[in-house]
């Protein structure tokens, strides 16, 4: 969705985001089964691992922000 404004034609960003929605949703209609099999250990070094993810995500769009202010700023 982030990079839609540079698709080439109209149906990219459509079929992209049916494409990561399709796994999305089989993987929380699974959820309950699969709460089950990994326990409460496993959810939480799960949650953990996410997390960490999510934060070094967001690290790297804050960085490119700033990298993309300071080169325009010149």
């Amino acid at each position: 969705m982030v990079y839609s404004a540079t698709a080439e034609v109209k149906w990219e960003a459509p079929l992209a985001i049916l494409i990561a929605w399709t796994p999305t949703y089989f993987i929380m209609i699974a959820a309950p089964t699969i709460a089950k099999k990994m326990g409460p250990i496993g959810i939480q070094v799960f949650e953990r691992v996410v997390g960490l993810l999510c934060t070094l995500l967001a690290f790297q769009m804050i960085m490119n922000g700033i990298r993309s202010f300071l080169q325009h700023w010149d």
